[in-house]
């Protein structure tokens, strides 16, 4: 593309002759559009078809060729200044993927899905149920190009997403294959300012998550009840964490507050968020005691999934 853009650069117009000289204009016309599918055949080579199909029409609403070549030039600088971030590694490719499948599921129906992605090339099934659309976005961007991965994840605007002290959980979580919590996770980060309720419900869904994976990773039976406070008070026995395994009244008081903190949430979840239905009267919070809940659940979640993975390395060296 580096060789497409000092092209289109070098492309010298003089509007005089162009509109006065027809044999000019030709030759302008010529060399311009020979540029145009150049690059558009290298648009197709890397799967990316939806920029060439985005290029014709942005063209079309062009009215002189100064225009054209200079929306060209900016298209290009902007791919070749991006063309760093469409390289992935497979661990980040794995990564996009997960993400891009937990979004789809949550926004969208299977129709809506297939219609969305063929949108960038891809070849969809002709469905409009399957067990799991998870599943099934997962499966259809196995084999799609990194670049086109790229492009879907900017286009959701999954790359701009995050929020206080959320990288070390994240990492942890994908660090140790426990993907069953990234979705509740992502869902509750996400939605902080324009869903609080969802925000709040995952919260405590992604709490909900971390218990469990702890509890089956260690051979447990996760409580017949599950609500966030049995499998708080379960999965704190555990990993020697609940405050009366303590005989220090100061550590008692801490980890008797950060359970009551928890319990809290769950509280919410059922009260206050979309996860229940509501009565006549409700409470609407704001964003910044929702970003508080949500960080609440980012800290204890990062403490306890440290506290499960330093005890499991403990093991290891006995």
């Amino acid at each position: 593309m580096e060789k497409i853009l000092k092209d289109l650069k070098n492309l010298d117009i003089d509007l005089n002759w162009y509109f006065e000289d027809s044999k000019y204009q030709h030759l302008i016309d010529s060399q311009f559009s020979s540029i145009l599918e150049r690059l558009k055949f290298l648009l197709r080579k890397d799967g990316l078809d939806s920029i060439g199909f985005e290029i014709d029409a942005s063209l079309k609403n062009i009215d002189n060729i100064t225009g054209q070549a200079s929306y060209l030039v900016n298209v290009l600088e902007y791919e070749l200044g991006t063309s760093l971030k469409a390289s992935l590694t497979p661990s980040e490719r794995v990564s996009a993927i997960n993400d891009i499948a937990y979004h789809l599921q949550d926004m969208m129906v299977t129709s809506e899905i297939n219609a969305y992605l063929s949108a960038f090339g891809i070849q969809t099934d002709d469905v409009s149920i399957v067990p799991s659309k998870r599943v099934y976005v997962q499966d259809l961007l196995k084999q799609v190009n990194s670049n086109v991965i790229s492009q879907i994840i900017c286009d959701l605007k999954l790359d701009k997403q995050g929020t206080v002290c959320s990288k070390t959980l994240i990492e942890m979580i994908k660090g140790n294959d426990l993907y069953s919590v990234i979705s509740d996770f992502d869902r509750a980060i996400k939605s902080i300012d324009s869903d609080p309720d969802q925000a709040i419900a995952s919260s405590s869904s992604t709490l909900e998550s971390i218990c469990k994976c702890i509890l089956e990773l260690e051979g447990e039976q996760i409580p017949k009840k599950q609500n966030i406070s049995n499998l708080l008070s379960t999965t704190s026995k555990v990993l020697n964490l609940s405050p009366e395994d303590y005989d220090n009244a100061e550590i008692k008081r801490v980890l008797g507050g950060i359970h009551n903190v928890i319990v809290g949430i769950g509280a919410l979840r059922t009260g206050y968020s979309s996860a229940h239905g509501h009565g006549v009267k409700r409470y609407a919070l704001s964003a910044r005691h929702v970003r508080m809940l949500v960080n609440s659940m980012v800290t204890y979640g990062t403490f306890m999934l440290e506290t499960y993975l330093e005890q499991v390395e403990r093991a290891k060296n006995i």
